[in-house]
């Protein structure tokens, strides 16, 4: 049976560059992709189920855990189709915010987070995240991109706080390291989470930085980064 790993992360965080690297080393995608290399049949549930499960009151539990399942298998079948390598890939950016759901649907599932520098995302064109499920978190103050740099630390911290209750199904790689080594750096979060790849199929030529970050130097300058500390601080990014 093939090993599933999924990847998640805040939305435009470089999901997609790491999806890319990892299919050169021969790990199967999905059957049905979006350009983002998003899985389909699971993005369509994910839209219903991110809210409801952030929604949810304390005697839903059992009663969403027993859903889900069922629906995650019929998603999971779809995308799966065609798959005959060892390591298939799942990537929804959304995972994250439900990933004890997932781990309590399917506990064998491995997990790959990707972080990309918060003070960066607060000015990301891709906010769809916080757009749809920002409500949930009713505190988020300030500007916009406050707003957005507050979810950032909240969505993330919350999913590694949980990703650290599964030893060995758990790992996070940061997005700045990954376009700087990305085969030292992948290679390091598979032996956390005990997928063995063909190495030597790897061409790090084809991973490269954006420069995002560079052109929003003075922008980021601008946030109130106490906040977030914490965020910053865990995930090896200057504050």
């Amino acid at each position: 049976m093939s090993e599933l790993l999924l990847i998640g992360g805040s939305g435009g965080s470089g999901t997609r560059a790491v999806v890319r690297f990892l299919q050169q080393l021969g790990c199967y995608a999905g059957s049905e992709l979006n350009e983002s290399l998003d899985s389909m049949p699971v993005a369509r549930l994910l839209d219903i189920w991110v809210d409801r499960w952030l929604g949810r009151k304390a005697d839903q539990v059992s009663e969403l855990v027993a859903e889900f399942s069922e629906a995650y298998a019929q998603a999971l079948g779809d995308h799966l189709v065609g798959c005959n390598s060892a390591i298939c890939v799942v990537k929804n950016p959304r995972a994250m915010l439900l990933l004890d759901l997932l781990y309590a649907v399917r506990p064998d599932i491995k997990f790959l987070h990707l972080v990309r520098n918060g003070a960066s995302m607060a000015f990301s064109s891709n906010q769809r995240q916080f757009e749809l499920h920002g409500h949930f978190w009713p505190q988020l103050a300030g500007s916009r991109e406050q707003a957005v740099l507050e979810f950032w630390a909240a969505t993330n911290m919350a999913a590694s706080d949980i990703g650290r209750q599964h030893p060995g199904q758990y790992a996070w790689l940061q997005y700045e390291a990954f376009c700087t080594s990305p085969l030292s750096q992948v290679r390091q979060v598979c032996e956390q989470l005990r997928l063995d790849l063909d190495w030597s199929r790897a061409d790090e030529s084809l991973v490269s930085a954006s420069g995002r970050e560079q052109q929003q130097h003075d922008a980021m300058n601008r946030l109130e980064l106490e906040s977030v500390r914490p965020a910053l601080q865990r995930y090896g990014y200057p504050c």
